[in-house]
């Protein structure tokens, strides 16, 4: 208008325009006769104007996050609803009792339901987001990669490969390909999760160490311990942090100390997670039980470590059954620990445990199954048992294709059982 331009001209020591004898001609003498005044009333209406629009801005951003916070509750009530229709007939005051109701059937009924969610995407994603954890925590590695997967691509499209939204999900997806052995697209995976969340001003501490610990667990040597050393700085100290993450980047960390050398270290990271669990879970929570036979593990008399690993197997069947990927972790522990004190018998019958339960629950081609198919061969092959023992190995050797293990991994096992044909060839040819 009339009075901006020629109060920008003043401004600017320009002659304003001639006008007649008017309201803008007597505002212009007026701003003539008091400009320090009128400069200043200028400057204070347009900090008002900012500040009113600031205050717009952040109403309207206010609104928007406040939309969001609903549109994530809503998606969150939706999902735990779903789950507790799928999982509610495990209640035994709402139907059929937990032991006649697989969680395999009802976790196969989660994802039909996900299936007609079609028209609800982010629901869609979220509940198989959901599954495929459990799935996970459960030992099915391939079904939880296999929901994992399409709950990544489905969110990657609706929000952007950048977007922040989906870093807890690609963590999870990261942890599948990490169990399933394809650890070189994991790795990827954590890296680009880790230049999303180094990217934003203050990303949450919790799922940077999260991703971090994944990339401790994936990467080798010193490069890993160095993202778990991160990872714990970050969380210790953190007022509400989650102690179970800080105590399973510990663990983590204990073991890397470990193998690298340093046992002393080991066992103190342990000693410090112990607690965290024992806090949330009892002594005889599975968490608790893990650091415990880490811990069983560095002991180095092999009577000592046989004794506590009876004790923990126990403890784990009691709790979880007789068959959980923990309790085939226990007879792995255990027949080592045979193996070394030389019962041989025993040691293939704990192997033997072990193979089955890996072999049910995580897969024939799963890194631990192939670990407990070796100790079996082993142990026969310790007893003069060597035709067995080279059987097994041939078993081994024809799942080693499949398995996702590193090279030098799979030429060990390789090379083991072309000893043992060797040593089998050699008697049978004395004889």
């Amino acid at each position: 208008g009339e009075l901006a331009d020629d109060l920008q001209r003043w401004l600017d020591g320009e002659p304003v325009r001639a006008r007649p004898s008017s309201f803008g001609y007597r505002v212009r003498r007026f701003v003539g006769r008091h400009r320090g005044g009128v400069v200043a009333a200028a400057a204070a209406i347009l900090a008002l104007v900012l500040l009113a629009a600031f205050s717009t801005f952040q109403s309207l951003k206010a609104l928007r996050a406040e939309e969001r916070a609903r549109e994530e509750e809503r998606k969150a009530k939706a999902v735990v609803g779903l789950l507790l229709e799928t999982f509610g007939a495990t209640d035994p005051y709402g139907g059929a009792v937990g032991d006649e109701v697989k969680i395999s059937d009802l976790l196969d009924q989660g994802e039909a339901r996900a299936e007609g969610l079609s028209g609800q995407a982010d629901v869609q994603a979220a509940l198989r987001s959901a599954l495929g954890r459990i799935r996970l925590e459960r030992g099915d590695f391939s079904g939880a990669l296999r929901l994992l997967e399409a709950a990544r691509e489905a969110e990657i499209s609706r929000l952007g490969n950048d977007s922040a939204a989906t870093v807890e999900l690609r963590l999870s997806h990261a942890r599948a390909l990490h169990a399933t052995g394809r650890r070189d697209e994991a790795e990827e995976e954590l890296e680009d999760c880790l230049a999303i969340l180094e990217a934003l001003p203050a990303p949450d501490p919790e799922l940077l160490a999260g991703v971090l610990q994944g990339l401790g667990a994936t990467l080798p040597g010193q490069e890993g311990a160095a993202m778990l050393e991160r990872a714990a700085g970050l969380l210790r100290g953190l007022e509400g942090g989650d102690l179970i993450l800080l105590g399973d980047i510990l663990s983590s960390l204990a073991v890397h100390r470990s193998m690298s050398g340093d046992r002393e270290a080991g066992v103190r990271l342990l000693k410090e997670a112990m607690p965290l669990f024992e806090a949330q879970g009892g002594e005889s929570s599975p968490r608790a039980l893990a650091v415990r036979s880490n811990l069983a593990n560095l002991l180095d008399d092999p009577a000592a470590r046989e004794s506590e690993h009876r004790v923990i197997l126990e403890l784990r069947r009691k709790r979880l059954g007789d068959r959980s990927l923990p309790v085939a972790n226990s007879w792995s522990h255990l027949g080592l620990a045979l193996s070394e004190l030389g019962r041989h018998e025993e040691a293939e019958a704990a192997f033997r445990s072990s193979l089955a339960i890996w072999s049910e629950l995580a897969g024939p081609t799963y890194r631990l199954t192939l670990e407990a198919l070796r100790g079996l061969a082993r142990s026969l092959a310790r007893q003069g048992r060597l035709e067995e023992a080279s059987e097994a190995f041939a078993e081994l050797e024809s799942r080693l294709p499949e398995a996702h293990l590193d090279q030098a991994t799979a030429q060990a096992f390789r090379a083991e059982g072309a000893e043992l044909r060797s040593r089998l060839q050699g008697e049978t040819q004395a004889n």
